[in-house]
């Protein structure tokens, strides 16, 4: 936590101007439940410092987007609106900012809901994106909504796709429980107003949207990118297990769009479901730096927790550090907990690179990618992107990963937790020229077959014509 030393004329300024609301930075903030102490207390302790908002009436984030001349002087966002801001005139409250995307008349316009937008983009980010990208190649007017504005270049991304850009905050990550009605509201005013024919959710870890589409009676669809059959992390999240987490996202969608077959399998008996491979845009790393002519790279590219199999990563350098000594395996995203833990004895071939800024920097550090999930992932994006890359690929043989990798031919697949076996296969790989040659090849071929823009648009694009026809 991060703490800021108030005066008493602060904290007077901020109980004084009405902007904070227990019931809502409760509701907001889950672990503000643990603190096991006055909510305001909490905030005036912690959340300000953390840039958390005291309520509905301001946002945090949107102030600094707005006026990034704030974040220059060093003082918390809220302290500089009731200092000076708000002499000023600046606005306190969320973002509603203007898309490039013209509205196309006769056509629809559908509602799409992120839930994240932090400070690293990951997989899901970059999924939100390509959605987008589909709907304006359907000619489909789309309103985003996001919980938050932190990632300025990522909201301006956003809104070059689509006709506007919403700011709602809302809890990610509480399927079970509760609605929060005060988001609830929020969105059923906006699919109001814009004539929103269909709400699309781009994860099962925001019920919100979907809960007002119901309300509304239009269409609720849900982007699923989660397995939660043999993710216990993940079901701990959303407050159930693995049996209650479907039978929320049943409840909530009146179809799932799934990334994988490995995913729809998880909700088809539940609700309808639709198969969607993710994007891949095998023209964006064209101008990846090539495999090497000799090749010696290995890296892991993920958020580095734990159950990315970051453990098993190390386990493998170590195995290969005599064996074969011109390997490097690099680890690259976040420096998280369970990397600097590992970190204190790690084997002397193993660098930690640090977060690559987008996919292609990343891979360009590569010429051989892994994915070591410790869960089934629903799709497994790296190892797709190392594909299109042009890179031989190795991966645990679970989940949406197995139906990317054609074994032998374009990586490995090989049993779950087998670092023995994974030792032997990228042994078998770079002792083979042309077998590694051969495999980057065929996996580019394959991406561009199956995770390519038009299979993509077109898959989507289907799903669009059963969902507006619900109506």
């Amino acid at each position: 936590m991060t703490s800021v030393r108030l005066s008493d004329s602060d904290v007077d300024l901020v109980v004084s101007s009405g902007l904070f609301s227990a019931e809502w930075y409760c509701r907001m903030y889950s672990d503000v439940a643990e603190y096991n102490d006055d909510p305001l207390h909490h905030y005036l302790l912690h959340g300000i410092g953390e840039e958390r908002d005291p309520g509905p009436h301001f946002s945090s984030s949107a102030y600094l987007y707005r006026y990034p001349d704030v974040e220059q002087t060093g003082i918390p966002s809220v302290l500089h609106y009731l200092r000076l801001g708000r002499k000023m005139g600046r606005i306190c409250g969320t973002l509603r900012k203007s898309g490039r995307r013209p509205l196309l008349r006769n056509r629809p316009t559908v509602l799409v809901a992120a839930h994240s937008a932090g400070k690293h983009l990951f997989g899901g980010e970059r999924s939100f994106l390509d959605v987008l990208d589909a709907l304006v190649l359907l000619n489909i007017n789309v309103i985003a909504t996001v919980p938050d504005v932190r990632n300025r270049d990522y909201i301006d991304a956003v809104a070059a796709r689509v006709h506007e850009v919403r700011h709602v905050p809302c809890p990610g990550w509480s399927l079970i429980g509760p609605n929060f009605e005060w988001a609830v509201d929020e969105f059923q005013r906006i699919i109001k107003e814009h004539s929103v024919r269909a709400v699309h959710v781009n994860t099962i870890a925001l019920r919100e949207p979907l809960i007002a589409a119901k309300r509304i009676g239009i269409p609720a669809i849900v982007h699923a990118r989660e397995i939660p059959e043999g993710d216990p992390t993940l079901c701990q999240s959303l407050g159930g297990d693995a049996d209650e987490v479907v039978s929320a996202v049943a409840e909530n969608a009146d179809l799932v769009i799934a990334n994988s077959h490995a995913t729809a399998a998880c909700y088809a008996r539940r609700v309808p479901v639709e198969v969607v491979y993710n994007l891949v845009r095998v023209e964006d790393f064209r101008n990846v730096e090539g495999v090497r002519a000799t090749p010696n790279r290995i890296a892991l590219i993920s958020s580095n927790v734990e159950k990315k199999g970051v453990a098993d990563f190390f386990l493998i350098a170590s195995a290969l550090e005599e064996i074969m000594p011109e390997l490097k395996f690099f680890v690259i995203g976040p420096e998280t907990d369970a990397v600097r833990q590992l970190s204190g004895n790690k084997p002397r071939n193993l660098i930690v690179a640090g977060y690559a800024s987008n996919p292609q920097e990343a891979i360009g550090q590569a010429d051989f990618v892994v994915n070591l999930s410790k869960v089934p992932e629903s799709f497994g994006r790296s190892i797709a992107e190392a594909m299109a890359a042009g890179r031989p690929v190795l991966a645990y043989d679970w989940g949406g990963v197995s139906e990317l990798i054609v074994n032998g031919k374009t990586g490995y697949l090989v049993p779950p937790s087998n670092v023995v076996a994974a030792v032997a296969c990228i042994k078998q790989a770079f002792v083979d020229p042309k077998l590694f040659h051969a495999m980057g090849a065929a996996g580019r071929a394959l991406a561009q077959e199956r995770f390519g823009l038009a299979p993509y648009v077109k898959s989507l694009g289907s799903v669009y014509q059963k969902a507006l026809s619900l109506q």
